[in-house]
């Protein structure tokens, strides 16, 4: 292996030329943009929506419409568990006539944009060549659109530009700003104010030897005391209450009693461990796979920096790498001891990976691209390309080709951000013309889009079901477990009961609800709680016992489609009566 002073004396003048010109720069600007208007192509259609926007974003139409959803539970627990700063650049859209659901789809664009820049000037910071950052930023959106936390714009989406205004503004030794993105980015996602906090403090001790030594830089120490601050101050009333009326988190003991947690369950945590839950699930580490190209990046602290001509910009990324990668694990570790008391454990690696590893992976391909470009040259001094030499070009042109083109075909991007399609439009239609106090009763499961294409409140569905706060899964269970009785039982009177009890308006029937497997398909249903009232109404179906709701159908039916049948739920109880 030739030695970096040999390497040097070699033609690298088009090389760098290339690596270092300015174009770059505009390049990497025009990826996020690329990637948002290609969302944009299918997020404006009618009657589509981010699944996660379905909980975070649909009760954000209250602002326009204050008799929207009134007392509607499950509006108040999403509302109540939304972060402030989430909360005020909705209502800032709203307020220059952006209605919410809009700018769920606008606001990735500018996410990534912002996100995008700050990556930008952080790796020119740590590893000052302009194609290093624009593959940087390449991987960085890749990772973003071909995901579903940017294209929700919940407060998960906001982490990425809060944290990577953090890592940017503390590489540059800009204190005030530093503390601004921390104090953003717990107003937006407070779990990950804990992991910049982390990595304040990681960088006041080294690793020499077998001893620890401590920083001898004042400014180490005004960082990690100003972070801490900061986010005392801006943890403080999330720590005070937030979601104190639904009741507290459910503890490690209760989850693992409840079948809502286990395998198959709509929370699925603990189940065995697998390659599966290595990249997914909310107990793994949540290592990015696709592109796979990114996991190069894991690769950064092993390279022999001797050996490259430019090895020696490898130190503050790889620092930067290191005190990422131990602070996350470090509060994964710890999320898993105090179940749920910081969240899901993935939460602290999950965005780590998808920040730090485009950031390594264009370093590392920078490197082997640098290392192939000299090899190329010494071949070409020898005379002309052998075969081997050519195929080895071929093969290195194909995989950034693939590298590029991939994950930019608009089919796969959209098939990763889990975009619904309302498949019930007539009855979105119908329902938005209804007094605006109507409540919805469903097991359909697209009934969950009800709230936001019709504006008006369901009873539960399964895009709700979170079983994270005691008293408010309890209320979702008696409602899921009344719902499932009403809607098999033969007994008029019962059905009419809980029309009664809810107050109950409109009933969705979809035409498969009395088919023997309808409920068993349901993960929210059948692995759930109250799987012994689900068990029943399986076992009345394979009965082929009558249901009382069937009965009404003919008469009370408002709207008859071929896959759904929208019910009137008083003509339901005066027949019953």
């Amino acid at each position: 292996m030739p030695s970096s002073k040999v390497e040097s004396s070699l033609p690298e003048a088009r090389f760098g030329a290339i690596a270092h010109h300015r174009l770059w720069g505009l390049a990497s600007l025009a990826v996020p943009l690329f990637y948002g208007s290609m969302m944009l192509v299918f997020a404006l259609r009618p009657f589509v929506i981010q699944d996660d926007t379905r909980q975070h974003i649909v009760w954000m139409k209250r602002w326009a419409d204050p008799e929207l959803f009134p007392s509607d539970w499950i509006m108040d627990y999403f509302q109540s568990a939304s972060p402030l700063g989430v909360r005020a650049v909705y209502q800032a859209m709203a307020a220059v006539g952006i209605e919410p659901l809009l700018a769920a789809k606008l606001l990735p664009v500018a996410i990534a944009f912002v996100a995008s820049l700050s990556l930008y000037r952080l790796t020119l910071r740590l590893f000052p060549v302009q194609v290093t950052a624009f593959l940087a930023v390449l991987l960085f959106n890749q990772q973003l659109w071909l995901n579903d936390d940017l294209s929700s714009a919940s407060p998960r989406a906001f982490v990425y530009p809060c944290f990577m205004a953090f890592l940017d503004f503390w590489t540059a030794g800009a204190l005030l700003p530093c503390l601004g993105a921390i104090a953003l980015l717990g107003l937006f996602f407070p779990p990950l104010i804990l992991l910049a906090v982390g990595v304040l403090w990681l960088r006041l001790v080294r690793l020499r030897g077998f001893s620890l030594r401590f920083s001898k830089h004042p400014v180490d120490y005004r960082f990690a005391v100003g972070g801490l601050i900061v986010a005392a101050i801006v943890l403080l009333p999330f720590l005070l209450g937030g979601l104190s009326d639904y009741g507290p988190i459910i503890s490690a003991e209760q989850m693992r009693a409840m079948p809502e947690y286990a395998s198959g369950g709509r929370n699925q945590y603990f189940v065995a461990p697998t390659w599966r839950t290595l990249f997914k699930g909310s107990a793994g580490l949540s290592l990015p796979y696709f592109p796979t190209v990114v996991l190069l990046g894991l690769a950064l602290p092993f390279l022999p920096a001797r050996h490259f001509p430019w090895g020696d910009r490898l130190q503050p990324s790889r620092r930067l790498f290191t005190e990422l990668l131990v602070a996350s694990l470090g509060l994964f570790l710890l999320a898993h001891l105090a179940l749920l008391r910081l969240h899901f454990p993935n939460r602290y690696t999950y965005h780590t990976w998808r920040i730090i590893l485009p950031l390594a992976t264009a370093i590392v391909l920078t490197l082997l691209l640098e290392r192939g470009w000299y090899w190329l040259i010494q071949q070409r001094q020898r005379g002309t390309l052998s075969l081997r030499a050519k195929g080895y070009v071929a093969g290195a042109i194909a995989l950034l080709l693939t590298l590029v083109l991939v994950p930019a075909i608009p089919r796969i991007a959209w098939a990763f951000q889990n975009w619904v399609e309302g498949k019930a439009p007539e009855v979105y239609t119908y329902l938005a013309t209804q007094p605006k106090d109507s409540l919805v009763a469903s097991l359909a499961l697209d009934a969950n889009n009800i709230p936001a294409f019709a504006g008006r409140s369901l009873l539960v569905g399964r895009e709700f079901a979170l079983p994270h706060h005691r008293t408010y899964y309890a209320e979702i269970s008696r409602r899921a477990e009344d719902l499932v009785r009403a809607q098999y039982t033969d007994d008029p009177a019962e059905l009419r009961q809980v029309i009664d009890r809810y107050g109950i308006d409109f009933w969705l029937l979809d035409t498969a609800a009395f088919e023997p497997d309808y409920l068993p398909q349901q993960d929210w249903l059948f692995h759930s709680s109250f799987q012994a009232t689900v068990a029943g109404a399986i076992a009345h179906l394979a009965a082929g016992k009558p249901s009382a709701i069937k009965a009404t159908r003919e008469t009370c039916t408002v709207l008859d489609l071929p896959q759904y049948q929208l019910l009137d739920a008083h003509c339901i109880s005066r027949l019953g009566g």
